[in-house]
């Protein structure tokens, strides 16, 4: 080697070379290691919480995620078919692993909390179990849900627009039709997820404002959707005789149908479309009083 030549391992490290990678200035290297947090939980600080919620926003796992529950347009959760054990993120077609939307994990929180409430009314419900069961952490879960309180608003009206939709008719049948095609689906609906109905029922009854808030919307759209089967769809005035008459006829309905679904199959005394034949003839005299 002639004098004043550099071998390639000099030339690599000649003054002021270093083969390491750089340090961005948020710590991060630049050779693609990735923040510790979700996109929306660096968007801005968390907000103030309860004492029980002020933990930090901590970084989604990268756990496999199950099917979350069927959502509807405002990503409403079924009552009582939350199905959810979706833990981290879903997997994409590549195999690889995704994190969760700040939506997608609103969701699946709330479908956990509605397949909780199958066996237990709202304001029994354990944050902690809800996490778990979504495997993240409590003070993330008040990430998405500033306080305990708006966790449950949005279970309990998830299950409130949930009976709603399962309960609306076809509206191309004749009105007399729909009415009895409404109780039906009631009555199934009742039968098949008594527990939960039961639930949100007794979350009602408890006496929370916003479980009885919830309640009484739910009653209120489904009172309007039988005025208007009824052909009188303005009747919607707090002391409207007819109003007052169909809401107080649901409670029979509800009622009836929660007694009637507890009794074993072999002994009740009726049919779901003897049940509903007897609803109806019971709308009808209270009509003719």
């Amino acid at each position: 080697m002639k004098a004043g030549e550099q071998t390639p391992t000099d030339a690599s490290t000649r003054a002021g070379e270093n083969t390491a990678p750089q340090a961005e200035p948020d710590g991060s290297a630049r050779d693609g290691a990735e923040p510790s947090l979700t996109a929306d939980a660096q968007a801005s600080p968390e907000p103030s919480l309860q004492a029980d919620a002020q933990a930090s926003p901590e970084p989604e796992p990268d756990a496999a995620a199950s099917p979350e529950p069927e959502l509807e347009a405002d990503a409403a959760a079924s009552l009582g078919d939350g199905g959810v054990r979706a833990r981290g993120g879903a997997e994409v077609p590549d195999g690889r692993r995704r994190r969760l939307t700040a939506e997608d994990r609103r969701k699946q929180l709330v479908g956990i909390g509605l397949m909780m409430l199958r066996t237990q009314p709202i304001h029994e419900l354990s944050i902690d179990a809800v996490a778990a069961e979504a495997g993240i952490s409590r003070g993330l879960l008040f990430h998405y849900f500033p306080t305990k309180r708006d966790f449950y608003v949005e279970v309990m009206s998830a299950a409130g627009r949930r009976l709603l939709r399962v309960t609306k008719p076809d509206p191309d049948l004749p009105p007399d039709e729909q009415l009895r095609q409404m109780l039906l689906s009631f009555v199934a609906f009742v039968t098949r997820r008594r527990d939960s109905y039961i639930s949100f029922v007794r979350g009602a009854a408890g006496g929370d404002n916003f479980v009885v808030e919830v309640y009484a919307t739910t009653r209120a759209g489904l009172t309007n959707r039988v005025l208007t089967l009824l052909g009188t769809p303005d009747a919607t005035a707090p002391a409207s005789p007819i109003r007052l008459t169909v809401h107080a006829w649901l409670a029979y309905v509800e009622d009836l149908t929660i007694e009637w679904s507890g009794l074993p199959e072999p002994d009740r005394p009726t049919t779901p479309d003897e049940l509903v034949t007897h609803f109806i003839a019971a709308l009808t005299a209270l009509r003719a009083l």
